[in-house]
């Protein structure tokens, strides 16, 4: 990245006030787009569908590559694809002795200090562990008494791990114990009155819930009683309470103090585990024919939301991104001055996001759990109080793209005197598959206004009604869910045809010039 006119990963920015925008995982060259940077490994490109050559997160381990370079501006005909240039990486081939590396890099929180908000509090240093180690082992494939490879085959394996546990501390604001029983007594504001209630007359405290049965028009506007006028409480009586919204509402924690707001903290860890396997063989059939074949592989595993508490409801999203990359290629040196170099390559993406619920339900359905009907997932419902500072809880999202490719290249080298000719081919197929059954367990909005004094002011920000209370009676302002009839499957082709030449017009003068023909067709649906 030392290469003028590049960016690295994460720093190409082009949003408002130069915030990145998907910049964490891909660079720019020349002033290309997001993702518009072509990347090659091993001679094949690392192209998906959902976001172009993105290399960081799909990358060999560095010690598994033996070259890189990148090409910018007049870039010869047998490149194209790009935006702004070409990354080329090429990984390790083995040798006629072996070799090996190890390595660990280790941080803690041994010496680490702890903040000043979790001083304050009395919480303990989060957790801020990562550690980096792997090996590269090649040489010549020898089996004592079998076969020895030596000035034949070669073989290069590499393994990495990262693990990083760092953690943090959440501060949420969830319901009183006395709140999720249905008594908003502690609630209630009398020396606050915030209007009068069309029903009656009578005045409308700060707080005041109102029971949702009694709602009727007097005047033209929509007015109901207050519990605290039927019962002579700022409460539901245990008869009116549903068993869904209790079950719903038994899922937030205990707060750990008497706070109005933010009365729970919980520390969390976010793990993140990304292992890279890469092995590569070469084989020199004879003289004039070389062959290799490379299979690289990398897990990323990690939490992708903040968890706020620890179960189902609210351990946080989870991401598993896994990349296979295989390459295979021959170089055939036909004669002293021609040489076809023959490349093929396959690409598979996986990237999996699920939350808490799919993570640590086992596959049961939340809905049955929850005695949800007419909604049925393994993802938690996502649930949201509607009533101010309180957490929402669940996420409904249950998803798997996958994303996968075919690559054939052949390039041929032709010295004609002056002249260093270079023509080929370069032929893609990708299938890009995002499957989902995101939200089929449904999306649920409780609301102050199904117990507020009066549809309208009276509602706004909660002056009168609790979302809580309007939860706990089954009164859910507004929901939603997704059904899907089928998944997606897109399809793409590429192709493209390519000549250049390398003419010595003088010893000191090279001239370089080509013509490259592609065709990028539209991106179609597989069955119709």
């Amino acid at each position: 990245f030392l290469t003028p006119g590049t960016v690295g990963p994460g720093t190409n920015g082009s949003g408002s006030n130069g915030a990145s925008t998907g910049g964490a995982f891909e660079s720019k060259i020349s002033g290309g787009q997001n993702y518009g940077t072509e990347v090659l490994l091993d001679g094949a490109s690392m192209y998906r569908s959902e976001n172009g050559s993105s290399f960081d997160e799909a990358a060999p381990s560095v010690e598994a590559l033996s070259e890189f370079r990148v090409e910018t501006s007049t870039m010869p005909a047998e490149y194209g694809r790009t935006t702004g240039g070409i990354e080329i990486f090429s990984t390790k081939s083995g040798t006629n002795a072996f070799h090996g590396t190890a390595y660990d890099l280790l941080r803690n929180k041994d010496l680490d200090a702890n903040s000043w908000y979790n001083n304050y509090q009395g919480l303990p240093r989060p957790i801020d562990t990562q550690n980096d180690y792997g090996g590269v082992f090649s040489g010549p494939v020898w089996i004592p008494k079998l076969y020895n490879g030596k000035n034949k085959t070669f073989f290069m394996f590499s393994w990495e791990q990262y693990r990083q546990n760092q953690g943090g501390t959440s501060t949420i604001t969830v319901p009183t114990a006395a709140e999720k029983s249905g008594d908003f007594t502690a609630d209630l504001n009398m020396g606050r009155v915030v209007g009068t209630n069309p029903c009656d007359g009578s005045p409308v405290y700060y707080g005041e819930i109102f029971d949702p049965s009694t709602t009727r028009t007097v005047n033209g506007q929509l007015c109901r009683t207050s519990y605290l006028a039927e019962t002579g409480k700022n409460a539901i009586p245990a008869g009116q309470l549903s068993p869904i919204g209790s079950k719903i509402l038994s899922y937030y924690p205990t707060p750990l103090n008497g706070n109005a707001v933010n009365n729970f903290s919980y520390n969390y860890s976010y793990p993140l585990l990304d292992t890279t396997m890469t092995i590569r063989i070469d084989e020199n059939i004879n003289d004039k024919n070389k062959f290799f074949a490379m299979y690289d592989s990398r897990d990323n595993t990690r939490l992708s939301t903040i968890p706020i508490f620890d179960n189902a409801a609210g351990q946080g999203r989870s991401q598993d991104f896994f990349t296979h990359y295989a390459r295979a290629g021959e170089d055939f040196s036909i004669s002293p001055t021609m040489f076809n170099h023959l490349n093929i390559g396959f690409n598979r993406t996986n990237s999996s996001n699920v939350g808490a619920g799919v993570r640590l339900g086992n596959g049961q359905n939340w809905d049955q759990v929850l005695g949800i009907t007419g909604a049925s997932g393994p993802m938690f419902p996502s649930i949201s109080t509607g009533q101010p500072n309180i957490a929402n809880i669940g996420d409904a999202v249950d998803g798997d793209t996958i994303d996968y490719g075919y690559r054939f290249n052949d390039t041929f080298d032709w010295v004609k005197g002056k002249h260093d000719v270079r023509f080929g081919f370069d032929y893609r197929y990708q299938i890009f598959e995002p499957g989902s059954i995101a939200n089929t367990s449904g999306t649920f909005n409780a609301a102050c206004s199904e117990t507020a004094a009066a549809v309208g002011a009276l509602a706004n920000n909660c002056t009168s009604g609790n979302g809580i209370a309007s939860l706990l009676l089954g009164q859910v302002d507004n929901a939603n869910l997704e059904s899907y009839a089928s998944q997606a499957k897109w399809l793409s082709h590429y192709y493209a045809l390519f000549v250049q030449d390398s003419f010595k017009f003088r010893p000191t003068i090279t001239v370089n010039y080509g013509l490259r023909w592609e065709v990028d067709a539209p991106r179609y649906e597989a069955h119709g």
